[in-house]
């Protein structure tokens, strides 16, 4: 099943993610989930962790070029 449409993130790679120690942080920034339109960024969060900030790992956010991104 498909969360994030805007990057393909699936709840598979979430979940095995998650399973393998991965942060829901540190999925979203490597994965852009909830960067594009920011819809999935609250079911993300009420389903997977309980983060509101994404940590990049570089500091910056993940590039998405003519998207708009929401706070």
């Amino acid at each position: 099943m498909i969360i994030c449409y805007c990057f393909q993130v699936t709840k598979e790679d979430i979940e095995s993610r998650i399973a393998n120690g991965e942060t829901l942080a540190g999925i979203r920034a490597t994965t852009g989930l909830g960067y594009g339109c920011g819809g999935c960024a609250s079911l993300a969060e009420r389903a997977w962790g309980e983060e509101s900030e994404p940590e990049a790992t570089n500091g910056s956010r993940p590039r998405t070029v003519g998207v708009k991104t929401f706070p």
